[in-house]
């Protein structure tokens, strides 16, 4: 009997001590739950007033006096008539019909030079000489040929002569019809391998009346134009991989210029530009589009354009930097727009306007830009009509945006 009381108390004592641990256990959970809700609401709270610190960078304020002292004027966005243009940035470089590469096809030595940097040339104007013994060869084997040919026509006129009067071979008179044949292929050929090395009429005319094998080449210019470089060196060991001159034709360019993507239906092959040089000639340039690429470039979203001018002043220059103004075909058209000194590039690089919230308040905001024309730029997206935007003091208040990213707080 003894044995089950203790059993009986002993059960008890293990229940009462299970429910005292699970009610402490609720407890606990409960404290560490509250603890949580609480920790989550500071950090939602912390947060909040974080997104709210955020979006007060982009807030400015200024005083009506400092407003005044940085001729901030602000107008309410409306429609205006914007002609459809486009400017561009463009590079002027050579026109391919207009631009040479000389250099030797032999191996050889400069021996004279005659032009230099900077000079005029006409095409076929003599540019240096070269001295080599492949193309001493390739005279004396045209003078060769053209011996041996000589001999062979004058055998066969004889022969002809006696044909006729029934002395000579019939059988000899295909003979020598046959070498006349095989000599003049070989003066053809001794003919083409000097013309390739840079011959013309007057050099064979030399050679064949002086019968001298110097191994001279002179090499011309294949083009009129202005020596751009010169490598060329009195004694320089020259090979066939080597360009010695480049001739530009100053008097035709052309202008590469990359169109957007959303532009480019705009414009089409032959619309008239104008080039607008950027080296202190403010003289503008008429040229056409000539061509059009057929390609999308993936990395920049642009098309590219070649423009040819024509530059008889000569002011232009391979190499320099031009702003190209397109007028787009559908002429005129009803935009939003803002003076162009209104927008501004934030620390991302992108377009940006100030739009005025309240009185010498100020937010910054992302805008999309479209054409440009008469010092007034398009805005396709961002602000909308009606709301009021800074159009002249904008840098001003930039200067103060970008000293408040670094100070304790906006200006006042």
């Amino acid at each position: 009997m003894k044995f089950y009381v203790r059993y009986i108390l002993l059960f008890a004592y293990i229940v009462t001590a299970g429910l005292l641990l699970t009610v402490t256990g609720c407890n606990e959970e409960s404290e560490h739950l509250h603890e949580a809700e609480s920790s989550q609401i500071v950090d939602e709270h912390g947060h909040e007033e974080e997104e709210g610190g955020h979006e007060g960078e982009d807030e400015i304020h200024l005083s009506p006096q400092a407003v005044k002292e940085a001729g901030i004027v602000v107008e309410t966005l409306e429609l205006r008539t914007l002609s459809s243009t486009l400017e561009l940035p463009g590079t002027v470089m050579p026109h391919p019909k207009g631009e040479g590469f000389v250099g030797s096809l032999v191996e050889g030595r400069v021996k004279e030079i005659f032009v230099d940097i900077g000079d005029r040339v006409f095409e076929g104007e003599a540019l240096c000489v070269i001295e080599s013994p492949t193309v001493g060869e390739a005279e004396a084997a045209y003078i060769t040929s053209l011996a041996e040919s000589k001999f062979v026509k004058g055998d066969l006129e004889r022969h002809k002569i006696l044909v006729s009067e029934g002395i000579g071979s019939q059988q000899e008179l295909l003979e020598l019809q046959a070498q006349l044949s095989s000599s003049s292929s070989a003066v053809f050929a001794t003919e083409r391998t000097l013309r390739a090395y840079g011959f013309n009429n007057e050099d064979f005319k030399m050679l064949e009346s002086d019968q001298h094998t110097g191994g001279r080449v002179t090499l011309r210019s294949p083009t009129a134009g202005n020596v751009i470089s010169r490598d060329a060196r009195i004694g320089m060991q020259v090979t066939p991989e080597s360009d010695l001159f480049h001739i530009v034709n100053m008097k035709k360019l052309r202008v590469h210029v990359d169109i957007p993507e959303q532009r480019c239906c705009d414009l089409s092959k032959g619309i008239e530009v104008t080039i607008i040089p950027q080296n202190g000639h403010h003289d503008e340039l008429k040229g056409k589009i000539e061509r059009l690429g057929n390609s999308i470039e993936h990395a920049t979203r642009t098309l590219a354009a070649f423009v040819t001018v024509y530059n008889p002043s000569g002011k232009l220059r391979p190499g320099a930097f031009v702003t190209v103004r397109f007028s787009a075909a559908n002429g005129e058209v009803q935009a939003l727009a803002v003076p162009s000194e209104a927008v501004c590039k934030d620390k991302h690089g992108d377009n940006v306007v100030f739009v005025e919230e309240e009185p010498g308040e100020f937010i910054l905001k992302e805008v999309d830009t479209g054409v440009s024309a008469d010092g007034w730029t398009q805005i396709v997206s961002g602000v909308s009509a009606g709301e009021r935007v800074v159009t002249k003091g904008a840098f001003a208040i930039k200067s103060e945006a970008d000293k408040s990213m670094f100070g304790d707080g906006h200006g006042h």
